[in-house]
């Protein structure tokens, strides 16, 4: 066996070493010497890994492939690109003939990457998410290598593999669109989009697939969708290297356009409000960087008006929760550049957190308070007329169509806030937020109004993952907190993705009710949670069966932490109980940058504690009987001030200072972005990966042909 894996690895090295010679010589390739001579090397590759999987990764074997196809494509590219100069000489039909040879390569490179998949497949049947990919691609054939069991450790290796290979598949397809356009024909991104999709299916951790796919919106002159896909890149717990960098560059052309007045637009745009996005982008931009923006309170006004106007008369579209997802993920990266430069350059760093972060968190809360005040005023005439309780039918009937636009928002923010709000808390003294006053009364006011209109233990809850609940889980820029209401869901099992059967017809609506009853908890949560100083972390309590805010309380005191108490809202939701204890939470710092920024495995969030209880015991253990004589319930009163201040960390110079020199308890490292490789935590074992590569097939910069209109397509190839 070591011999013939021996044999393989030369026949591996004799045929890269033949390719080279052929791609290094100045004149045009026939396609027989090119077929040949990578028909060699690619069945070297592919042997070695049906042979020995570990030392075919330990050869790089298919990075040194993919490099070698890179070689070839950067030839043709090169050739192509002189003879587009030389058109005016006539050389047409030198030109057609580079054409085909150049796309004969690309099939022929697409038709091998998706026979290894399935050669694979075929030679490691106990892989199943391996297995069910190439089925996709057609049926998995018996090959003469017999079946193979791996050990677990190389399961992650061949993944890893399999991933590459897609995002390979991905940039082939991309390329064929860009350099080889038809005449007369819009450019099909669907088996590109296709590819990069499945490769983030795959291994979800990884955010490689995202920056390519941002690399096709700007192909499509689309800068919305290249910064909502570079942004899900960067909060991915493995951040592609180049994935920073464009998003910088493109940031600096949005300024570059703004400053000279110029469009951000195609001409054969499909953006139904060009407007809002123009001035969404331009803020972003600005933002981005330490650099001074005057003016910035009233540009986000006028952003978050124009999103709520957008929201009250047009239908629901992707646009939007693509805008909360942006600004969400925008605050989280800025806090984590002032965090990796807090030793290195502490004066950058806070110039980070005081300018770019505050910026757009100032942004974040206006826009939830404009959320919660507009959900609060859609369902306030069903609260005056409101008499006893309902069921299920009756409550769907409440939600009018702006409040379902309105839900999935809101559930959006409410994780946000869960994951940010300890944060906020901590630096109120040195980032002060104008807005936050205002948002915590629109919030009470809000979960009010959904506990006197709703019977929140009877509303139901979903065994499958909501369209949101993709982003928040994927994403970086939420805690465990807010990602842990699905830990015990459907017995402790993996969430599953939306399926609906004939019956499930009503399914869409039902979800709007989960997403009002996980509201509510995560308010209940949040009043529990304490600093680490015994102090609330948002300056609200929960007394005579409402969500009053504490600085309208006499002596707002809460019940010690240790006492437990089952919830009578009948839910799944489980939240992770050492976030309350002071003393034992990884998230209760002795300074403001609680890095949540790293989390461990997705599917192994099992073994939380129960919630302990708080003020809110009697929240728990009244609302019953509440939803019995809602009608008597009331809204935060008037007339109440005293509040709980704890000490401020931010209270003197000297905490900030030390901020910046502290070091940090994470749940895991967060490298540098020149980071050579970034690896998941609190998985059992850590998928190997290689340094991240910049696509020789282009990158962002790269001159570009004009667009055509976005495909609607997104078939898998």
């Amino acid at each position: 066996m070591e011999d013939t894996t021996q044999e393989a690895v030369k026949t591996l090295d004799q045929s890269e070493k033949d390719l080279t010679t052929l791609v290094s010589q100045k004149e045009l390739l026939s396609y027989d010497q090119l077929e040949n001579h990578i028909a060699k090397f690619r069945n070297a590759c592919s042997n070695l890994f049906v042979l020995d999987l570990k030392t075919a990764v330990s050869q790089n074997a298919d990075t040194r492939l993919w490099a070698a196809h890179g070689r070839v494509n950067s030839k043709f590219r090169s050739y192509l690109a002189t003879l587009r100069e030389q058109s005016a000489k006539k050389k047409y039909v030198e030109r057609r003939k580079a054409d085909a040879i150049y796309e004969a390569f690309l099939k022929s490179s697409i038709r091998f990457y998706r026979a290894f998949i399935q050669r694979l497949a075929a030679r490691f049947k106990d892989v199943p998410d391996l297995f069910n990919l190439a089925k996709g691609f057609g049926p998995v054939h018996l090959t003469a290598d017999s079946p193979l069991d791996l050990p677990s450790e190389q399961k992650l290796l061949l993944l890893r593999s399999c991933h590459a290979t897609l995002i390979h598949l991905g940039d082939l397809s991309r390329y064929r669109e860009t350099e080889l356009p038809k005449k007369g024909k819009q450019r099909n991104w669907g088996p590109a989009i296709g590819y990069y999709d499945l490769a983030h299916r795959l291994i979800p951790a990884d955010g490689l697939a995202f920056n390519q796919q941002a690399v096709v919106s700007l192909a499509e002159n689309d800068h919305f969708a290249a910064v909502y896909n570079l942004y899900r890149a960067l909060t991915s717990e493995i951040p592609p290297d180049p994935a920073r960098g464009n998003l910088e560059l493109e940031f600096k052309k949005i300024r570059t356009r703004h400053a000279r007045n110029e469009s951000l637009f195609a001409i054969d745009s499909t953006s139904v409000d060009q407007e809002l996005e123009r001035d969404f982008l331009t803020y972003h931009a600005r933002c981005y960087g330490d650099a001074e923006f005057p003016n910035h309170e009233d540009q986000c006004h006028k952003i978050v008006s124009a999103f709520v106007q957008a929201l009250k008369t047009r239908p629901y579209d992707s646009a939007a929760a693509k805008m909360c997802f942006i600004n969400l993920a925008a605050s989280h990266c800025a806090k984590q550049y002032a965090s990796d430069e807090a030793d290195s350059n502490p004066d950058l760093a806070m110039r980070w957190l005081l300018r770019s972060y505050k910026n757009l968190q100032d942004l974040n809360i206006h826009t939830f308070t404009l959320l919660l005040q507009l959900l609060v005023q859609e369902l306030g005439p069903a609260v005056s007329e409101h008499v006893g309780e309902m069921d299920e039918v009756a409550c769907i009937a409440q939600l009018t169509p702006l409040c379902r636009k309105l839900l999935p928002h809101l559930r959006l923010y409410s994780s946000w806030l869960l994951s940010t709000a300890e944060f906020v808390h901590e630096s109120k003294d040195a980032i002060q937020h104008p807005g936050l006053n205002q948002l915590f009364d629109r919030y009470a006011d809000a979960l009010n109004t959904l506990i006197k209109l709703f019977p929140l233990p009877k509303l139901p809850d979903c065994e499958h993952l909501l369209d949101e609940d993709h982003l928040i889980l994927s994403s970086v820029a939420f805690s465990p907190e807010a990602k842990s209401r699905w830990t015990q869901r459907a017995g402790g099992k993996q969430p599953k993705g939306r399926r609906f059967t004939g019956a499930d017809a009503k399914r869409p609506e039902v979800e709007m009710l989960t997403r009002i009853k996980d509201f509510v908890k995560d308010g209940l949560f949040l009043i529990k949670r304490r600093d680490s100083f015994g102090g609330e972390i948002i300056p609200l309590m929960f007394a005579d069966m409402q969500f009053v805010r504490t600085r309208d309380l006499p002596n707002s005191t809460c019940p010690p932490v240790g006492e437990r108490v089952d919830s009578s809202i009948d839910s799944a939701i489980v939240y992770d109980s050492t976030a309350l204890s002071p003393n034992n939470s990884p998230l209760q710092t002795s300074h403001p940058i609680a890095a949540h920024s790293r989390i461990g495995d997705l599917e192994n969030m099992d073994g939380l504690g129960q919630m302990p209880s708080s003020a809110a015991i009697v929240f728990e253990q009244e609302i019953a009987k509440m939803h019995n004589n809602n009608q008597n319930a009331s809204f935060p009163l008037d007339g109440f001030n005293a509040t709980v201040t704890p000490t401020s960390f931010y209270a003197t110079s000297s905490g900030r200072d030390s901020f910046l020199r502290g070091n940090e308890q994470r749940q895991s490292q967060s490298p540098s972005w020149s980071s050579s490789a970034n690896q998941p935590s609190g998985s059992s074992t850590e998928v190997p990966r290689e340094p991240p590569r910049v696509s020789p097939f282009g990158a962002i910069g790269d001159s570009r042909p004009k667009s055509a209109k976005t495909p609607t397509s997104g078939q898998h190839g």
